[in-house]
């Protein structure tokens, strides 16, 4: 079929495609918006996207924000160290973003960032509102994503703040399904790795319920949540120690735990070391590794995530909170 030419003025607009396809320029904004995707009849669809791609139509993004005053546009902040479990998110979140009509916009947060500078930048930007995810929540960061003056939805952090939602699993009660699972199968001298700076509560909620059954942790070491922090770790913990269990506060540090356990002191995992992680992260579940962990509904956090979206874009005055419980995946790593 021939192209036909385009009006004069060199652009067609929805009104163009509108008249030549018989329908309403409601109907062409429409079937462009992928948030009607399946609403509108395929006949209607087929025929508005032939006449708009007859007339080289392009719907005009700047021109439906000024006339709704949105964006569409969400920021995505997350912290440089987020390891496999976020970049899983991030990829599910942005695509999610995208299904909905909008789009996603992605900043990310170093642990020496001016936390003032990057929020600045996203304020530039006019989003319509802003998903902070807890691998970029440090202490300094909460004070300026309350005054930010746009909608802001914590995810995987709970939130007190009056003006502020969030999206979240009660990780204290993780925490003890996995102290409740090592001390259930015999484990004693329990040793721990945890980020120093990460915020969760998880080591010290499972350290205090070590205490309640009299128990205290051999010892806490630090990592960052990188496969190189959980083998130093784990060299030390088993250097120092003879211990028959290791607790992780992510599951890349346990990866790096149980690696090291088994290569470098030849210990059978898990008849001579148990070992738990946290967050149940793709390749925490391949087979060489089948750690047992502690497992976020993410499916339905993100569920839940978008729905915030819609509900603080059309009402940012009134926050969304949203807890959702954990549940204990136990694999080869534990007894």
């Amino acid at each position: 079929m021939a192209r036909k030419a385009q009006p004069a003025g060199g652009y067609a607009t929805g009104k163009d495609v509108a008249q030549r396809a018989g329908v309403s320029t409601i109907t062409v904004s429409r079937v462009f918006n992928p948030a009607w995707e399946g609403k509108i009849r395929p006949e209607t669809v087929e025929r508005v996207r032939q006449v708009a791609q007859e007339l080289n139509y392009r719907p005009n993004g700047v021109a439906r924000s000024l006339v709704n005053r949105r964006t569409n546009i969400i920021a995505v902040v997350i912290g440089q160290s987020a390891g496999f479990f976020y970049s899983e998110i991030l990829t599910d979140l942005v695509r999610r973003i995208q299904k909905s009509g909008r789009q996603a916009l992605v900043f990310s947060l170093d642990l020496y960032d001016d936390v003032a500078r990057i929020l600045e930048q996203v304020a530039q930007h006019r989003v319509d509102a802003v998903v902070v995810t807890s691998s970029a929540l440090r202490t300094d960061v909460m004070r300026p994503l309350e005054d930010m003056g746009m909608p802001v939805i914590l995810f995987k952090r709970s939130v007190e703040q009056t003006n502020i939602s969030g999206i979240w699993c009660d990780e204290r009660q993780g925490a003890l399904l996995a102290a409740d699972c090592l001390l259930r199968t015999g484990c004693r001298q329990i040793g721990i790795v945890a980020h120093p700076h990460g915020g969760t509560g998880r080591a010290q909620a499972f350290a205090e319920e070590l205490a309640r059954q009299n128990i205290t942790p051999v010892q806490t070491v630090w990592g960052d949540y990188s496969y190189e922090s959980g083998q130093q770790a784990a060299r030390k913990l088993l250097t120092d120690h003879q211990l028959d269990a290791i607790f992780c506060e992510e599951d890349t540090m346990a990866m790096a735990c149980l690696d090291v356990a088994r290569q470098e002191f030849g210990l059978r995992v898990p008849d001579d070391l148990a070992i738990i992680g946290f967050d149940n992260n793709t390749a925490a579940a391949l087979p060489a590794y089948n750690i047992t962990t502690v497992a976020h509904p993410i499916v339905d956090m993100l569920d839940a995530l978008m729905e915030a979206i819609e509900q603080v874009t059309c009402d940012p005055h009134t926050p969304v909170r949203r807890q959702f419980e954990m549940s204990l995946l136990e694999r080869s790593t534990t007894k």
